[in-house]
């Protein structure tokens, strides 16, 4: 499995901007799962470790983690904004290593369960960077606290 590490999204590369990108073997037309923390839009980051990033790659999946500004430095919507640059920054690039753009899933668990969710149901923040929720493979909402 290889792994890229701090991939820059977008304009603030000193940690709120930046992603993790882990590859599968297999470099041709493979799909990709977004994941975003947890951590209650507080803390966490996406140097986590999780068991299930190993396994979707030995599957043939990419995985990408990604940092979005939190609070208190933060407010909202900008942590939502952030997920929703890094999803379409994602989509124009994924096919630089070897993914299939139609082929993104995004998902988180806790705070970014939530986050993901308000990409998944509200169009806006998707279509401030010519994406649409409905063009997006999948989602996946784990321990998600919509308001």
């Amino acid at each position: 499995m290889e792994k890229i590490t701090d991939i820059a999204y977008g304009p603030r590369k000193e940690r709120d901007h930046l992603l993790d990108i882990y590859l599968p073997e297999k470099r041709e037309g493979f799909a990709t799962f977004i994941y975003f923390h947890g951590g209650g839009i507080t803390c966490g980051s996406k140097d986590g470790k999780y068991a299930f990033i190993q396994t979707l790659v030995e599957a043939g999946y990419a995985v990408i983690q990604a940092n979005y500004r939190l609070y208190f430095e933060a407010s909202y919507p900008d942590f939502i904004d952030d997920a929703a640059r890094c999803v379409s920054y994602v989509i124009d690039h994924i096919e630089e290593y070897g993914g299939d753009k139609e082929k993104v899933v995004v998902g988180g668990s806790s705070a970014g369960g939530y986050i993901s969710m308000m990409l998944a149901f509200d169009e806006f923040f998707l279509s401030r960077y010519g994406k649409s929720p409905n063009k997006i493979a999948g989602w996946v909402f784990d321990a998600g606290q919509p308001t």
